[in-house]
């Protein structure tokens, strides 16, 4: 199999196959696989009208579940083609992030599929209205925190980002990162791949939103639409030593790009009890589960 960097003229590509199945999963799109493919980790492969796509991270590879190019082709024989190229190179047979109807082709089409739930991976759904109107005992919290935003900082803004504030998004980026664990699942490379996307946001079709006091950015947010109706945000980050922020760019940043949806996918926790407990608090209405499917002999 011969895979390569992925390049902005991959995007319909990519899209094309994705589209097929029906997948609101976030690791398979196209924006993701770009910017966190910055320096050449992830790569893709055609073969057989089918998309591999392989992560190669802190020296581990992991190929993802195959996507054929029709929810017709025999998802057995795709499974078996990546499957030949991962013992070719010494892997283990296992495919990560199988979800919905990727799923479901591994379990009614595979003999011998073992799935494993990967929890950290597994994307919150929420229902757009709760995130815009926050109404209901379940957020009184969230509303006393916007609030006090408000009378604390009664002269913020909230302001589209466009690609020529490359370099205040690097500075609120810098100021969360402050007092972070750098070994967190995630955090590496993340600031490479924040520029790749503010750089190609009109190309990637993502839109970004940000909170300014006094004229200073100090949170932004970017996203796009996976669908007409299912909006997903890609990435949040503020300087949280301003009290109510991030209840604060979540509700302005849903309320100004996704009012006319119905769903928005905010991503995984990459099982960091921090990141859980927050994604929690604001009642989703389900996860997309992904798993990790192997194969003891195949």
């Amino acid at each position: 199999m011969d895979f390569r960097p992925i390049r902005l003229e991959d995007k319909s590509l990519i899209e094309h196959y994705v589209r097929a199945w029906g997948l609101i999963n976030s690791s398979y799109t196209f924006t993701n696989l770009f910017i966190w493919g910055h320096s050449d980790n992830i790569l893709i492969a055609e073969e057989q009208n089918v998309l591999y796509i392989m992560f190669c991270f802190g020296g581990r590879i992991n190929l993802l579940a195959p996507i054929p190019e029709s929810t017709q082709y025999d998802y057995e024989k795709a499974v078996n083609i990546g499957a030949d190229y991962l013992k070719s190179i010494g892997k283990p047979v296992r495919f990560a992030y199988a979800s919905e109807s990727i799923y479901e082709a591994f379990s009614t089409q595979c003999h011998g599929a073992h799935f494993e739930l990967d929890r950290g991976n597994c994307d919150y759904i929420y229902n757009s209205a709760d995130l815009i109107t926050l109404s209901g005992k379940h957020f009184h919290a969230k509303r006393n925190f916007i609030n006090r935003f408000h009378s604390i900082y009664p002269d913020y803004s909230f302001v589209r980002i466009t690609p020529d504030m490359e370099a205040e998004c690097a500075s609120v980026f810098s100021e969360w990162l402050h007092n972070k664990n750098v070994l967190l699942p995630g955090m590496e490379g993340e600031g490479p791949a924040i520029t790749r996307l503010i750089r190609n946001m009109d190309t990637l079709s993502v839109f970004g939103g940000g909170i300014k006091v006094r004229g200073r950015l100090i949170a932004a947010s970017f996203g796009e639409l996976i669908t007409p109706k299912i909006g997903l945000v890609h990435i949040e980050k503020a300087n949280d030593l301003y009290s109510g922020i991030y209840p604060m760019i979540n509700q302005s940043f849903s309320n100004a790009f996704f009012g006319h949806t119905e769903l928005i996918n905010r991503e995984e926790d990459m099982d960091i009890e921090g990141l859980r407990k927050s994604k929690l608090s604001y009642h989703p209405k389900m996860l997309i589960e992904k798993y990790t499917v192997s194969f003891e002999e195949i």
